[in-house]
C-alpha cells in the first residue's frame, strides 16, 4: 500500500479537486455522493480561495485521503472529516484534520465545526485526535407547508423588520439586534459551549451568510406599544431547495415560558407560507436546535416539526489573529 513512503499533506491543485473530493465523500451512497460533491464542487468554484481548504495526503505518489473546510462569514469554519483510502491508517486522518485546522486559523477562523451521523465511530476518533470535542447532539427539525397557517395567526406581539427587501439591516436596528440576540443567550440551553467564542457581530454576519439574506425577514420582537425588545426571530429563504429556515429565533430570560417562543414559531412558519410563486415557494421550514435544550424543543414539537435528522456536534475553538 505504498507504506514504505513517508506522508506528505498539501493543497489539491485545480486539477485535482475532483478526485479530492471523490475521496472525501467516498463513503457516501449515490445519489447523495454525486450530490454532495457536484455541491462542493461548486462551493469551491465560487468562493475566495483562502476560505476554501482542500488537502491531499500522499505516501509517494500515491493518494491515501483527503478533507475539506470552508472558512465563512463570522469567523467560522466548517470541516468535512477526511475520506481516505482503504487499509490507510487513522493517523493519517488526524494529520489531515490537523493540518486543515491549521490552515483555517490561518484564514482567520475562530471556530471549527465538524457534523456526523451517529454510525461515524472511526470519524469522531479522528476528529479527536484532532483536538475536537463532541459537545451537543443536534436535531434537525421540520415543518411541511401542509402545517402551514394560512391566516396570519392572533399574536400579543409585535414583529419589527430589520430592514426593507433588498436592503442591508438597518444601523441603528443592528445595534438593537446585537443587544437582543446576546440577552437571549442569557440561560440560554442551545448549544451553550458556543456562547462568548465569537463577537455577536461575528455571530450575525454568519447568521447574514445563511440561506438567502433578506433583511425583512429579519425581526425585533416586542409587546406592543412597548418600547423593550423581548426576542429576535432570523429567517432564511433556501429556493434551490424549497425550504425556508428559522436560522435564529430567542426570548429574553425573563419572557420564557409564557407563551412568547410558540407565537414566533406560529409566524415563522406563516411567513414562511406567503410566498406564491411555483418556483420560489417553501415546501417546508427547517431549524437545527440542542436535543438537550428541551424547551426548545417540546416548544417545536408543539408548532408541528418533526425530528427528521440527529447529528453530533464536534467543535474545536482555535486562537486565530
Amino acid at each position: 500500500m505504498g507504506r514504505e513512503h513517508s506522508l506528505s499533506i498539501s493543497a489539491a491543485e485545480e486539477s485535482e479537486v475532483r478526485i479530492a473530493l471523490q475521496l472525501v465523500f467516498r463513503n457516501l451512497v449515490e445519489p447523495a455522493r454525486s450530490l454532495q460533491i457536484a455541491a462542493a464542487f461548486d462551493e469551491i468554484g465560487h468562493s475566495p480561495k483562502p476560505n476554501c481548504i482542500l488537502l491531499l495526503a500522499r505516501r509517494g505518489v500515491e493518494l491515501v485521503g483527503a478533507i475539506w473546510a470552508q472558512v465563512r462569514a463570522g469567523r467560522v469554519a466548517a470541516l468535512w472529516p477526511p475520506g481516505l483510502r482503504e487499509f490507510e491508517d487513522q493517523k493519517t486522518a488526524i494529520a489531515l484534520v490537523t493540518t486543515a485546522v491549521l490552515d483555517a486559523t490561518a484564514a482567520r477562523a475562530k471556530l471549527v465545526h465538524s457534523l456526523l451521523d451517529k454510525d461515524q465511530f472511526s470519524e469522531a476518533v479522528w476528529l479527536t485526535g484532532g483536538g475536537f470535542e463532541n459537545v451537543a447532539e443536534l436535531l434537525y427539525l421540520v415543518c411541511p407547508r401542509a402545517r402551514f397557517a394560512s391566516r396570519q395567526p392572533h399574536a400579543e406581539l409585535a414583529f419589527e423588520p430589520t430592514g426593507e427587501r433588498g436592503c442591508t439591516i438597518e444601523d441603528h436596528k443592528r445595534i438593537r439586534l446585537a443587544a437582543i440576540v446576546e440577552r437571549t443567550y442569557e440561560k440560554s440551553l442551545d448549544c451553550p459551549v458556543l456562547q462568548g467564542v465569537r463577537s455577536i457581530n461575528d455571530v450575525i454576519s454568519g447568521y447574514e451568510a445563511t440561506g438567502e439574506f433578506d433583511s425583512s425577514r429579519w425581526f425585533l420582537v416586542r409587546r406592543p406599544h412597548r418600547q423593550a425588545d423581548i426576542g429576535c426571530l432570523i429567517l432564511t429563504a433556501h429556493p434551490r431547495e424549497r425550504r425556508s429556515e428559522i436560522v435564529y429565533m430567542g426570548v429574553v430570560s425573563e419572557e420564557r415560558g409564557k407563551g412568547v417562543g410558540l407565537q414566533i414559531a406560529r409566524h415563522a412558519q406563516w411567513l414562511a407560507g406567503q410566498v406564491t410563486s411555483a418556483e420560489k415557494s417553501s415546501k417546508e421550514l427547517i431549524l437545527a436546535v440542542d436535543a438537550m435544550n428541551l424547551p426548545a424543543v417540546r416548544l417545536y414539537e408543539k408548532a408541528g416539526f418533526e425530528c427528521r435528522a440527529r447529528r453530533s456536534l464536534f467543535l474545536r475553538v482555535v486562537k486565530s489573529k
